[in-house]
């Protein structure tokens, strides 16, 4: 490893390839990837794939609603999400999580089991002693170690705990957020 000073400011390969401009802290800056110039950490891009308000299902589904992220600096990111679930039934439970979809750009359409994708964070539950009640709900996490320049989707999924309907809305056009750290 050569490192080149030049007032505080680092230069050197990647284990990636790239090269790489750190400060004194080992924070990196920017990157060179190929040859285009990375200086500004990226953020997703976030839409829709027939979401539902919905579901019945006793295992996660996708909501439809997602974010499409390729890191380009860090390979760390903060998602935030926030939305109104709840339940049909009585003391029966909602809950959900953010998943990862990797190599990929298409959010899973609403309805969609999980699969194999990756769980993020811990579960969310709202269960309330009358039926139809909704509450309001944010999900913030950071992940880190994801492989630059490789397509990602974050996406939101939930479920009934039992016989219920799980409900979930306000999901806004720019939900979940992902900026890159």
């Amino acid at each position: 490893m050569d490192l080149r000073p030049a007032g505080g400011i680092f230069l050197r390969r990647g284990a990636d390839g790239n090269l790489t401009v750190f400060d004194t802290a080992g924070s990196i800056l920017a990157k060179f990837i190929g040859s285009e110039f990375a200086g500004t950490l990226a953020k997703g891009t976030p839409s829709n794939n027939a979401p539902i308000g919905t579901t019945t299902s006793t295992s996660d589904v996708s909501t439809g609603y997602g974010n499409a992220f390729t890191p380009r600096v860090s390979g760390n990111a903060v998602i935030v999400a926030s939305f109104i679930v709840g339940n049909t039934v009585a003391n029966i439970g909602s809950r959900y999580q953010m998943y990862l979809k990797t190599n990929s750009s298409t959010i899973p359409a609403g309805g969609t089991a999980v699969g194999a994708d990756t769980a993020l964070g811990g579960i969310g539950l709202v269960q309330d002693a009358e039926a139809s009640q909704v509450k309001a709900q944010t999900m913030s996490l950071i992940t880190t170690g994801l492989t630059i320049d490789t397509p990602y989707v974050f996406y939101i999924a939930f479920r009934t705990d039992a016989t219920g309907t799980a409900q979930i809305s306000n999901v806004q056009p720019n939900n979940p957020i992902v900026i890159e750290i």
